[in-house]
């Protein structure tokens, strides 16, 4: 019963001990898999907030040139105008009304495009959360449990023959 007993002792703490070590290079894995996962989100957000703030130079540029051109506008009518006897407020304010409308246009594209890069971030958040958890995290196992595994069906099967050594008087 003694050898028995030892060596039922000895497979569990092998065992245990493996159970362990896997445990461990599973979490190891599961770290090194998030903290990739989150590199690659970081890289993928700067490129959307670096195209982000491109779009909003490339807008503010567009507005510039439009309030130019305006304003030039408005200058070539000016004269125009007063060489033809026009009413120079009506092409004024039509002027105006066309170079204010072209700049909502640019506001609305540009506000469109922030919505768009907020969509990309939780698309981007989503894609790293699920790709995190594509890896499962492994929890440490049980001693009690694997004592009970490992040592008991050994001290049941002793002590069931010692039962019935008792039993048959031998």
């Amino acid at each position: 019963m003694c050898w028995n007993m030892a060596l039922a002792v000895a497979s569990t703490a092998i065992g245990y001990s493996a159970e362990q070590q896997q445990a461990q290079q599973q979490n190891a894995m599961y770290q090194q898999n998030a903290l990739s996962a989150n590199q690659s989100a970081s890289e993928k957000y700067a490129q959307e907030y670096t195209a982000l703030v491109q779009e909003r130079e490339k807008a503010a540029d567009e507005k510039m040139n439009l309030n130019r051109n305006t304003i030039e506008a408005r200058g070539k009518a000016t004269a125009s105008s007063l060489n033809e006897g026009l009413s120079n407020s009506m092409v004024q304010t039509d002027l105006q009304r066309q170079g204010s409308s072209q700049k909502a246009i640019v506001t609305s594209n540009i506000k469109a495009k922030e919505a768009q890069t907020g969509a990309e971030i939780e698309g981007i958040t989503a894609e790293a959360q699920n790709r995190i958890n594509s890896v499962q995290q492994a929890s440490e196992p049980s001693l009690v449990a694997s004592i009970i595994s490992g040592i008991g069906p050994t001290f049941i099967a002793e002590k069931t023959k010692t039962t019935k050594r008792k039993d048959t008087g031998g």
